[in-house]
Formats: structure tokens, sequence, C-alpha cells
């Protein structure tokens, strides 16, 4: 795809950002990262329209929630989410704090993710099957870590069925692996690791190598 959009720099530069996720996922870091660099430094090159939204932040931080480098992620994700925010855009904005939620929730700041949470079902449209499911999915840990086990396996469930409606095998795994956290925190340890062995399966579907399941999963 990047070599057919030769000539077109702006769609070569999107693909190549997508493509340096490919790479994390595969578990080539350098590589993700050089051609994360790579795609970024062509879209600012371009200067047009906001360059927040030109500055694929979703992208460096799906390649560090491999990667390890979760304050950068966090830095760019929270520097997009007010740019968008200050222009009233909705969409890419919804994606953004998705993401950001999944940074905090790797370095274990639950507790921070119900803000997120809240703002993402607001920006949730009915047809946005994504933040559906991540909104009732980040809400649930957070009412696990609260205590609240029923209503977080409520919610884990909701997120779980709505994903497993799609085509989609990473936005599955991350709601398996939202239930088995969950799970786990009501001392459901069988159950949870089911759910968990469940995420590993549909990450592998997708040839992602997860390391960040292990972060994830406490």
């Amino acid at each position: 795809l990047v070599g057919a959009a030769e000539g077109d720099r702006r769609t070569q530069a999107l693909i190549t950002t997508w493509l340096a996720q490919l790479y994390a996922m595969a578990g080539d870091l350098d590589l993700a990262r050089q051609t994360y660099a790579a795609g970024s430094v062509m879209l600012a090159e371009l200067r047009e329209g906001e360059g927040s939204l030109l500055r694929p932040s979703m992208e460096q931080a799906q390649i560090e929630l491999v990667g390890g480098n979760l304050a950068a992620a966090e830095s760019a994700l929270r520097q997009d989410a007010d740019a968008l925010r200050a222009i009233g855009e909705r969409y890419i904005l919804s994606g953004v704090l998705g993401t950001l939620a999944k940074v905090l929730v790797s370095q274990g700041r639950v507790a921070e993710v119900r803000a997120l949470a809240d703002e993402l079902q607001e920006l949730a449209t009915p047809d946005d099957v994504v933040a559906q499911v991540e909104w009732r999915g980040f809400r649930s840990l957070v009412a696990a870590e609260a205590g609240e086990v029923d209503e977080a396996e409520r919610l884990a469930r909701e997120a779980l069925a709505m994903a497993e409606g799609t085509d989609a095998p990473v936005l599955q795994a991350e709601a398996y692996l939202r239930l088995a956290w969950v799970l786990r925190s009501a001392g459901r340890r069988p159950e949870a690791d089911a759910a968990y062995e469940q995420a590993l399966g549909r990450y592998r579907a997708k040839g992602h190598v997860v390391p960040q399941l292990v972060r994830l999963e406490g």
C-alpha cells in the first residue's frame, strides 16, 4: 500500500505509521520505531491542517504499549487530546482517549481511568463499537478496583459481547483481558485464567506477540 500510494505523500505517511504498528506486533521494536519516526517526519513536512490531526500519537502509543516507553506515549496522547478538545473534534478524540486509558492501565493507574471512561462514554455514538466496548471495559476495571464485583462483571461481559460481534481480534482480546482482570479481582482464578487464555488466542490469531499482556493482567 505504501508503494501504491507513490506521489500521495500524506497517504504514504499515514500508512507508514500503521505499518510501524504491525512491526511492533511482530516484536521488531527497532524497526517499528524507525518506521513510525519516518512516517511522522513525512507528516510534519506536509504542514497542512491542524498539527494534532497529523501527528499519529495513537500509533506511537500502540508501539510503546509493546515497547515500554509509556511516558512518551502518554505525553503525546494528552497533548493531542487537549488539541482535539479545543477544536471540538469528537471522533478522533474518542480513539485518543481509549488509547490513553490503555497506557494508564498498563502503568497500574486504574483509578485515573474513571474520568477518561466517563468522557469516552459521552463521546461514543451508538455505531462506534470500539468506543462502546472500551468505555465499558475501562469502567469495569475501575469498578473491580473499588470492590464493585457485580457491576464490574456486568460491564466487562457487555463489552465482550459487543467485541465478539466484530471481526476485530485485538478488540476481542482486550475485552477478554479486562474480563480476566475483573474475575481475578473477584477471586475467581480458574475463570480468570480461562478468559486470559481466550485473550491470548485472539492476540495470536492477529500475529501479535503481546508482551503487554502481563502488565495489563497484573
